[in-house]
């Protein structure tokens, strides 16, 4: 009797290039604090759009560029905000359309803003160490939907903390 091998799934390819687009909540504190989904005293809140754009070196890691940039805030519209950052993706498919991953990289944040009328409390350019996690739900080849939380720059005194929601959509080449 000959046995006939059954046909195995084809694993991911790996070297996957994706760009995307997100609606972002964020956050900037003069302690680690800052709360995107509230209120607090003492504290910036943004409305911005993240672009995203990255590479899968494998199944396992890859690497992401991303550029916020505020649109409204809460002083008014007076918010100027730009945050750039670079990062490694380790992540872990859940299954064929779903996919966990943090965020471990180097984030630069550019603020001018009068904050209550008060002068440079939010002024100027931070850089640092930058976290996050994530989820990213494949709704066909080509799209997928993501949302993650990041700590794009925490207070190592001295500095403001920055911490961004995003919900968006990404296109897979």
């Amino acid at each position: 009797e000959i046995k006939k091998e059954e046909p195995q799934p084809e694993p991911s390819t790996p070297g996957a290039f994706y760009m995307g687009l997100a609606v972002s909540a964020m956050a900037t504190r003069l302690d680690d604090r800052a709360n995107v989904m509230g209120d607090e005293n003492h504290q910036d809140r943004q409305t911005g759009i993240t672009l995203v754009a990255g590479y899968d070196f494998m199944d396992y890691l890859g690497a992401e560029l991303r550029a916020a940039m505020a649109v409204d805030g809460a002083n008014n519209g007076n918010d100027d905000m730009q945050q750039f950052g670079i990062y490694l993706k380790p992540q872990l498919p859940v299954s064929d359309a779903m996919n966990i991953y943090g965020l471990l990289g180097y984030s630069m944040i550019n603020m001018s803003d009068d904050w209550n009328g008060v002068n440079d409390v939010y002024d100027g350019d931070n850089d640092g160490f930058s976290f996050g996690m994530g989820l990213d739900y494949g709704v066909t080849e080509n799209i997928s939907v993501f949302t993650d939380y990041v700590n794009y720059l925490r207070n190592y005194g001295g500095t403001n903390s920055q911490w961004g929601a995003n919900l968006g959509l990404k296109y897979n080449f």
